[in-house]
């Protein structure tokens, strides 16, 4: 059994948990329990080729009837309309939770009336002041006994804690995930529950059969038994063989009762199943069932799908981020926080001057608080999360390991039983025909009746022994769906929250949304990873490209978030592949819906994710050694031009992107139009110590961003074969030198530096002329050269040449 070559690490590289997705986060790091990163990459199995689709897998068993049954149980089970309410109110735990990131708004309306001595209260502290009490009289004012005072008052009040260090935004996350993870667990339920039914039908097919084949043979045996005692009485056989034919009638007739109970108990529980009675079982099942066993093999994939396929692998993961994001809010409840709360609204002690504008009033509070002493609560809290993580991941690693094994033991159970219901079905061949041979013999008299009754017996025990192989070979094929995870469709009644904002023409008006059209690429010659992107927005290559020369480039756009660009290189680093990478990132990510990502690593293997909330129209096209993808495009044609120009093109990786762009845009290319583009190319290690670019050009804001693009890459590319030029003429190929520096002007005739160049090849070939003529060009080009020429070295044997003297102005 091979295993992945790369070891993967239990734990993250200490840099990544400070590169998540969520910028404040103190949650841990995604890790993987060592049992899942040494995961096998193949069953121990011979597999069939192929993809398993495992949709309506019950379907397969190609039965009308079973199809019916299973139609019903998803309609009127009792345990899964339990799960559907277990999911709802895990859905709205997570919104609860995500409602602390919010500020709590509430109106309030008072009346208040206050009747008090006026020797107490105000009327107290104006005594003890000297001013006057009660019966005193000053200024014409006679202070009374009493006071009353009635206020009336409306606000709008706000509550709002802070969220710096993410406590509300990871319980919001940990909630999300354990919504997940029920939803995953009910998902898991459902297969269960599908498992047990078909399992139960394929009992009663069974046992139905079973017992009619036992009732045939009581009838044989009590014919059997009539002859034997006729041949006891005429003293042709003695009284132990008679007495062996009665007890094998006995045994036989006992046997029935015990079937017949085992049919009503399988029929009871398909009725619970299907949430009625016995006689709605009796209803939806013929008399008479006979369904096709399935020949076709099921193309199970590898151990690494199972992370996908199999809800409860799905569930335990989802556990374990909810964990991970517990420590987080954990951790942050150590620090401290900072809540604002506040009023505003309208007082008065006149109710018909409530409403007056000038009666306003606001109040706002800022609360700091800290933790100084809680008697180690809340560091304990701290403890018992990180406690929950260590037990989520040693369940995640033992979910992963049993699915990993099921598949193992059902894939092994199915080869047996087909093995073993072949050989039965060989033997029933057998069987039959030595029974019709019988009958032909004892009808012509060869043999006697009795011959032919042990003949009719043999072929019903094997009847009966290959009725019962047919249920455990369906039950094995069962077995491998269930371990493979079947399939689920999401009910109705649990849909799916909304996560983001939906996308559409938002999105245009969003700055900080990344529309537009990319392609990824690698020179499998030279190593190189590339990409080149344009787009109706400011920078897109500044925004839209990570890359590590010799690992892996990575583009992230639509709601582009720079965080793939960072954790997807550390996870490279790591030693995942683009697609575990990705998935890993896409799996924790809130806003995974508005993401478009395509990975493309040094040894040509690819991934890539576009987002379902992503605007129209948006995709990606992976082929050999590169991804295309774009958002807020004219149409699918502009991928599909991007693809087939990398694949029809040969020369430098820059020149086959840069075409690749224009085949883009002439398809339709971003819908709102141009502003900027860029071509980055790494090389497969770093150059001269220093950097891994070979070509890093960023048009960021133009009105022909592809056209600008094309001329700066000339140039540069220009300055490439300058140099290769002059390391030809330092090896005396003056021919090939003179060449690509005439390729060189040719390709940028603006690049000043390729017309010096030629001049000075023209020289070294003798022709004079031609050299003032190539300088006289760059002069025009760059006055300033008429400076730097005269110290050039190249141009000493023409320095006192009146043409190079007029060029430099002397």
């Amino acid at each position: 059994m091979a295993r992945t070559g790369v070891p993967r690490p239990m734990k993250l590289p200490g840099a990544l948990p400070l590169l998540l997705l969520s910028a404040c986060s103190l949650a841990p790091g995604p890790s993987l329990p060592e049992p899942v990163a040494e995961m096998p990459e193949d069953f121990l199995a011979e597999l069939q080729p192929g993809t398993y689709e495992p949709l309506e897998w019950w379907t397969t068993f190609r039965d009308p009837v079973l199809d019916a049954v299973v139609d019903s149980v998803l309609a009127s089970n009792f345990d899964l309309a339990a799960g559907v309410a277990r999911v709802r109110q895990a859905r709205a735990r997570a919104r609860i939770a995500r409602a602390d990131l919010f500020p709590s708004v509430g109106a309030s309306g008072n009346v208040t009336d206050t009747d008090t001595p006026t020797d107490a209260g105000i009327g107290a502290q104006i005594q003890a002041l000297g001013l006057g009490g009660p019966g005193d009289s000053i200024a014409g004012f006679v202070f009374p006994d009493r006071i009353d005072l009635t206020t009336y008052s409306v606000s709008a009040d706000f509550a709002w804690e802070l969220d710096f260090w993410g406590r509300a935004r990871n319980d919001a996350r940990a909630a999300g995930s354990e919504y997940l993870a029920s939803e995953s667990e009910f998902h898991a339920a459902r297969i269960g529950i599908l498992a047990e039914t078909i399992s139960t039908y394929f009992d009663i097919v069974s046992l139905r059969r079973q017992t009619g084949l036992a009732r045939e043979t009581v009838e044989v045996l009590l014919e059997r038994e009539s002859l034997a005692s006729t041949s006891y009485d005429r003293g042709l056989i003695d009284s132990w063989t008679l007495s062996q034919v009665r007890q094998d009638l006995r045994n036989t007739q006992a046997g029935l009762p015990q079937l017949e109970t085992h049919l009503t108990s399988a029929e009871a529980r398909l009725a619970v199943l299907l949430g009625g009675y016995r006689e709605d079982v009796e209803a939806i099942l013929p008399d008479s069932l006979q369904p096709q066993l399935a020949a076709d093999p099921v193309p199970a994939g590898i151990p690494a799908d199972l992370l996908h396929q199999r809800p409860d692998v799905r569930a335990a993961g989802q556990r374990l981020d909810a964990a991970r994001y517990s420590i987080g809010a954990r951790r942050a409840q150590l620090l401290p926080s900072l809540s604002l709360s506040g009023s505003i609204g309208l007082a008065s002690a006149d109710a018909g001057e409530l409403f007056n504008a000038q009666q306003w009033f606001t109040n706002l509070i800022t609360n700091l608080t800290a933790p100084i002493f809680q008697a180690g609560r809340l560091r304990n809290n701290l403890a018992l999360a990180e406690g929950r993580f260590d037990e989520a991941a040693a369940a995640y690693g033992r979910t992963v390991v049993t699915a990993v094994n099921e598949v193992e033991t059902a894939l092994a159970g199915l080869e047996n039983e087909t093995r073993r219901h072949a050989f039965l079905a060989s033997q029933r061949a057998e069987a039959l025909g030595t029974m019709e041979l019988q009958s032909q013999r004892y009808e012509s008299g060869v043999v006697g009746y009795t011959d032919y009754l042990d003949a009719l017996r043999t072929l019903l025990n094997v009847e009966a022994a290959l009725a019962g192989a047919t249920r455990d070979l369906a039950l094995a094929r069962l077995a491998v769906h269930r371990a493979l995870g079947g399939a689920w469709a999401s009910p109705e009644a649990v849909p799916e929250p909304q996560m983001v904002p939906a996308s559409g023409d938002a999105d245009l008006l969003d700055p900080n949304y990344l529309g537009t059209y990319s392609i990824i690429g690698r020179d499998p010659a030279t190593g190189e990873l590339g990409m080149g992107v344009q787009s109706k927005a400011f920078g897109a290559g500044n925004r839209a490209m990570h890359a590590k020369g010799g690992l892996v480039i990575i583009a992230h756009q639509a709601a582009a978030n720079p965080m793939y660009g960072a954790i997807g290189i550390e996870l490279l680093q790591a030693g995942y592949s683009p697609e575990e990478a990705l998935e890993m990132m896409v799996g924790s990510d809130e806003g995974r819906d508005r993401r478009q990502v395509a990975i493309l690593d040094q040894q040509g293997r690819t991934a890539a994710w576009t987002g379902a909330g992503a605007s129209d129209w948006k995709g990606h096209r992976c082929g050999v050694d590169y991804c295309a993808q774009g958002n807020i495009l004219t149409g699918p044609e502009v991928v599909d031009a991007m693809a087939a120009s990398f694949e029809s093109s040969t020369g430098p990786l820059a020149e086959r992107l840069m075409d690749a762009l224009d085949a883009a845009q002439a398809a339709g290319g971003d819908a709102r139009g141009m502003q900027s583009g860029a071509i980055l190319v790494v090389a497969p290690r770093v150059n001269g110590g220093y950097s891994d670019r070979v070509v890093d050009i960023r048009v960021d804001d133009h009105d022909a961003p592809l056209a600008e693009l094309r001329r700066v890459l000339d140039m540069y590319r220009s300055g490439q074969m300058l140099r290769e030029a002059s390391r030809l003429r330092r090896d005396g190929d003056l021919q090939g030198a003179l060449a690509l520096a005439r390729e060189a002007t040719a390709r940028s005739s603006e690049n000043d530096n390729a017309w010096v160049t030629l001049a000075a090849l023209l020289l070294d070939s003798g022709r004079e002329d031609d050299a003032f003529n190539a300088l006289e060009r760059a002069v025009e080009l760059n006055p300033g050269r008429r400076r730097t020429l005269p110290g050039a070295d190249d141009f000493e044997r023409v320095r006192e040449h009146p043409r190079f003297l007029t060029l430099i102005g002397r």
